[in-house]
């Protein structure tokens, strides 16, 4: 994995996605979602700015690009931050537990993996909803003209929340630490919570607004 991933075609990393290759797997299809979400802020963003009717907004709509700018950035590089770091687990899971000590061996490196694996999506979650309150935002003061990508970004914000909890749960069942386990278990719960009531609520709003 020499090369960047999002340094690749479109293309060329959905057929790397669909194989069976360790990576990229969930966890870069979820920072790719929530990517893709990101953008379309952006998106309505640029559409808006300049625009005589919005005129009021403009200073504020410089700071929604610069942070949407920002967590964009961080999204992609969560792609290859996911792979990179699922790789001592994939690796894990195949050392040698013949000898007590070689157990204990795997036993550590395991929980360390384990820890790893779990950082990038803690904080996609984490970044997803921030991302979300960006976009709330932008039903006053982005264009209605662009209203309905308002609506498919959270959705792909929601699908990149959703999607990197999973990766959450299935890597905490496995820790040996159930105090630290419960942690980021408690942490993902609180970001599904509140992202899921955002997102419930940008979309039904861009909804009831277009149609």
């Amino acid at each position: 994995m020499s090369e960047k991933m999002l340094n690749q075609s479109a293309v060329k990393f959905l057929q790397d996605l669909s194989s069976s290759l360790p990576a990229p797997g969930g966890g870069g299809a979820a920072a790719y979602a929530s990517a893709m979400g990101t953008a379309l802020g952006m998106m309505v963003v640029n559409l808006t700015k300049g625009k005589k009717k919005y005129a009021q907004y403009e200073e504020d709509l410089g700071q929604l690009l610069e942070k949407f700018g920002v967590t964009l950035e961080r999204f992609m590089e969560l792609v290859q931050e996911d792979a990179d770091n699922f790789l001592p687990l994939s690796q894990a899971y195949g050392l040698a537990q013949g000898t007590e000590k070689e157990k204990k061996h795997k036993e550590k490196v395991m929980e360390e993996s384990l820890r790893l694996a779990c950082s990038a999506p803690l904080e996609m979650m984490e970044l997803s909803v921030k991302a979300m309150f960006l976009l709330e935002e932008l039903l006053e003061k982005g264009s209605k003209l662009v209203l309905s990508d308002v609506g498919v970004g959270v959705a792909m914000l929601e699908a990149g929340l959703k999607s990197a909890s999973l990766n959450i749960y299935i890597n905490a069942k496995s820790m040996m630490d159930e105090k630290y386990a419960d942690e980021i278990v408690n942490r993902t719960e609180k970001y599904l919570s509140e992202g899921d009531k955002l997102s419930e609520n940008i979309f039904n709003q861009v909804k009831n607004r277009i149609y």
